[in-house]
């Protein structure tokens, strides 16, 4: 049996356009043969991408074709693509350099009607995933990955350059932060900040203790510091301890922490 895909955009006014994406034949069932293949339904996407940017691109240019003030064309003064990397793939989008409309007095004779929504060369998804994976694994096997599920060609240089440029822009956002201190005062130089006190002791133990009816057990962990000294005080050998204690019951295979 023989399948075939088509994609169909229906435009505002009712018009229909048809594109085919793939044809595939089948003969005889197997695992290997049951459904899409990886490589079909890659071909599948990128084709269907391919179709939708290039009907959204034009009518996104025949909105924009008329000025806006008096409704006169803009005259065009060269065509032109650009290439987006997208999720499923490179596509190129129109990208067309009109002459400004006679009405408008001010800025610039041309303009291109595509940097109106057009920010930058990637899309949003496809830099969500490769500063997601990069961040998880290393910057190679992230591209390797991307190459793998979706088609596209992947390089780890551009994910670590697109992983370092959202990190950059994440700091920018968060803007100068207030350094903090322990206390409210002013923070003191090295040279005039007072002696230390006296070392720290600490002592760590622990044990399992039987119930009566030796039903599990209990397990008992208990710490203690002891400061040597304290330079403040008036006794130089002036001792404070503190003791903590952590208690954890585990009986008949259930934990449980005091």
């Amino acid at each position: 049996m023989k399948f075939r895909v088509e994609v169909v955009c229906i435009s505002d006014a009712g018009h229909e356009q048809r594109c085919g994406v793939l044809e595939m034949e089948r003969r005889q069932l197997a695992m290997e043969t049951l459904g899409l293949t990886l490589c079909e339904s890659k071909a599948v996407l990128v084709s269907l991408q391919d179709f939708m940017v290039a009907q959204q691109a034009g009518e996104d240019l025949n909105q924009r074709r008329c000025c806006p003030d008096c409704g006169d064309r803009h005259p065009a003064k060269g065509g032109g693509v650009i290439e987006v990397k997208t999720l499923l793939g490179a596509v190129e989008v129109a990208n067309s350099r009109w002459n400004r409309c006679s009405c408008q007095q001010n800025g610039p004779k041309t303009f291109r009607p595509a940097s109106a929504w057009l920010r930058g060369t990637t899309s949003p998804e496809l830099l969500y995933l490769e500063t997601k994976w990069a961040s998880l694994i290393p910057f190679a096997k992230a591209a390797e990955l991307l190459g793998d599920v979706l088609p596209i060609e992947a390089n780890h240089d551009t994910v670590r350059q697109h992983l370092q440029s959202t990190a950059q822009r994440m700091e920018d956002e968060l803007g100068d932060e207030r350094q903090l201190y322990l206390f409210d005062s002013e923070p003191i130089e090295p040279q005039d900040q007072p002696p230390p006190d006296g070392p720290i002791t600490v002592g760590i133990d622990g044990g399992y203790v039987r119930p009566a009816h030796k039903e599990g057990f209990f397990e008992v962990i208990a710490g203690r510091s002891v400061l040597a000294f304290r330079r403040a005080a008036e006794d130089a050998v002036s001792r404070s301890a503190s003791v903590t204690c952590r208690l954890t019951i585990r009986s008949r295979g259930v934990d449980s922490g005091s």
